[in-house]
């Protein structure tokens, strides 16, 4: 059970960091593009 636990503890450690670095690579890309990546979650879709 234990080694479960460590296991378990050092993959969502692994996701951490990685959402981290996709994170970072995100604001780079839109700094360097200037465009705006990242989705406005409270904007309204608009209508077709």
């Amino acid at each position: 059970m234990q080694l479960r636990i460590k296991l378990l503890e050092e993959a969502l450690e692994n996701k951490k960091l990685e959402n981290l670095a996709l994170s970072k690579m995100i604001d780079i890309t839109g700094r360097e593009l200037k465009i705006s990546i990242r989705k406005n979650f409270g904007a309204k879709q608009s209508k077709k």
